[in-house]
């Protein structure tokens, strides 16, 4: 419990230079920890300008708290959205279309609808395959990403 209210506490000073002594806490031992850590980096947007806060949100997709990955894709979603994620990190994003928990397939699909058009033509087969997934809410996320796409293909068709 302090060491959760620790966390919260550097998330919402939110100075220049806190994100790295959050990111030590992210491979803690209890998962309360780590979540807590996710949700601060999450809360320090200004600082997710930063290349190094970008590599621990991605490595944060392969902890083993579906929470934690969840709270990595959206904070990635949000860079996507500005443009400011490479093709590899957007593919990073993409690849958990596999994922064992049906909320990060969710968040996967919700990031890559917010990533943009160009993305979800990019990953059209991981888009296919969020598709067809066992869970409803993933494949809503999935449809929404595939309609966005198609309406802004059909007007790049009508502009030129």
């Amino acid at each position: 419990e302090v060491r959760r209210a620790a966390v919260r506490a550097i998330a919402q000073a939110a100075r220049a230079g806190a994100a790295p002594a959050v990111a030590e806490l992210l491979p803690h031992s209890l998962q309360h920890v780590r979540r807590a850590a996710v949700a601060a980096l999450v809360a320090m947007e200004g600082e997710a300008k930063d290349s190094h806060i970008v590599q621990i949100h991605l490595a944060l997709l392969k902890d083993s708290s579906p929470q934690a990955r969840c709270g990595a894709v959206e904070s990635i979603a949000g860079l996507g959205a500005e443009g400011r994620l490479s093709p590899e990190e957007v593919a990073a994003v993409a690849g958990l279309r596999i994922d064992p928990h049906w909320a990060v397939r969710r968040a996967a699909a919700e990031a890559l609808r917010q990533f943009g058009p160009e993305a979800v033509r990019r990953h059209a087969a991981e888009v296919d395959q969020l598709l067809l997934d066992s869970d409803w809410r993933v494949r809503r996320s999935a449809a929404a990403a595939r309609a966005e796409e198609q309406a802004a293909a059909k007007r790049e068709a009508g502009s030129g």
